[in-house]
């Protein structure tokens, strides 16, 4: 298990998800800075997806979706496929009231993968097949789950203080 705080606030701006392709080779950075680790180096048409068109110095924050590693990558090294509509069910469910002041989030992963999931300023990763509680924010958050290989999905939801709310995660494969 995970648990990072994400210093760059996705709340400050919409969330206004959209798939893209690297049109030139490029470094997936930890933060939107060219001296910031290099997460992972990107090759021509790597499909991203990118949280929104909103920069900072130049970078967008995405998601490889092959990888699933979370980073910020040139705005100009990308090309947008489409846009993603935010998930109309956001799949969690309120289970009662908290005994603190905080917002509870169980998490279940019920996938063979490891997955992310991002609550307003809060990413957690879980392994396969595991559960953990934690805490987040109150109020309308977006989020966003994700898998290696999955295009991730996002949304918002109305988090109350005080309550519990259990998540899980699943991945469901579709033959066309």
């Amino acid at each position: 298990f995970l648990f990072l705080f994400l210093n760059i606030n996705t709340q400050e701006n919409e969330l206004s998800p959209f798939l893209a392709k690297t049109i030139s080779g490029a470094n997936l950075r930890a933060e939107p800075d060219e001296n910031s680790e290099k997460k992972e180096m990107l090759k021509i048409g790597d499909d991203l997806y990118v949280f929104s068109d909103y920069e900072i110095n130049g970078y967008v924050k995405s998601i490889d979706i092959k990888t699933n590693k979370l980073g910020w990558i040139k705005s100009f090294a990308i090309k947008k496929i489409k846009d993603i509509p935010l998930s109309t069910s956001s799949g969690f469910q309120e289970s009662g009231t908290s005994s603190s002041y905080d917002t509870e989030v169980e998490i279940s992963n019920k996938s063979s993968s490891i997955i992310s999931l991002i609550v307003g300023n809060n990413y957690f990763s879980l392994e396969p097949h595991s559960k953990t509680t934690e805490t987040t924010e109150n109020g309308t958050l977006y989020y966003t789950a994700s898998a290696p290989g999955v295009q991730p999905s996002s949304g918002k939801y109305v988090f109350e203080q005080g309550h519990k709310y259990v998540w899980t995660f699943s991945i469901v494969t579709r033959r066309r």
